[in-house]
């Protein structure tokens, strides 16, 4: 349980990410300044830095972060009840995982997250960052090549560079057409394919 301390942290947190996302869809993102979120929230300068490094963690680190602590809940919830699920079942609910979640954030806060990752792609002092939560699709992969149900022309290297371009490239698609399409049921037959195209059975 949240002390009191670490509930007014994450509510002020809230209100600065809130406030980022106002402001950047008022003023468009280069003319948003920390100044601006922190005068709209009504906090100060030093308590946004307390929270975060620049304007860019603000869309990055709250969406990571809900996004972490639904799939370290849903997933586990996910393999206890149902223990006989095969790894091409798991695969798929992991991976399906981000899309409501993505739909639900909506795509305007979903645009300026990838918008962050498309910034720090193209600024080369920066080292590319791993994220952890993808070593669970990693994993399964792996049992699923030791296990011989991936099919002979594929490792689980290629499986994962397959499945996981797949499930982003069609979150862009749908930022880029701004969600003219059923981004759910378009997902559910792209698993069904590539799924089909790359298990034995």
């Amino acid at each position: 349980m949240l002390t009191n301390r670490q509930l007014q942290k994450k509510k002020t947190a809230e209100m600065l990410y809130q406030a980022a996302v106002e402001l950047i869809q008022e003023n468009g993102y280069e003319n948003t300044t920390v100044s601006s979120i922190t005068k709209r929230a009504g906090v100060s300068t030093g308590t946004f830095y307390v929270h975060f490094k620049s304007k860019e963690d603000i869309v990055r680190e709250i969406f990571f972060s809900d996004y972490e602590k639904l799939i370290t809940t849903k997933f586990p919830a996910f393999l206890k009840e149902h223990p006989e699920a095969s790894v091409a079942e798991k695969i798929t609910y992991f991976l399906w995982l981000k899309i409501p979640f993505v739909m639900e954030k909506g795509i305007d806060v979903t645009t300026l997250t990838y918008m962050t990752f498309f910034s720090e792609a193209m600024d080369k002092t920066k080292p590319l960052k791993e994220w952890t939560m993808l070593a669970t699709l990693q994993e399964l992969l792996l049992e699923a090549e030791e296990k011989h149900l991936l099919k002979a022309d594929y490792t689980a290297e290629a499986a994962f560079e397959i499945l996981y371009s797949a499930i982003r490239g069609n979150v862009i698609t749908w930022i880029l057409t701004r969600g003219q399409f059923d981004l759910e049921a378009r997902t559910k037959t792209a698993l069904h394919l590539m799924l089909q195209e790359l298990f034995t059975t």
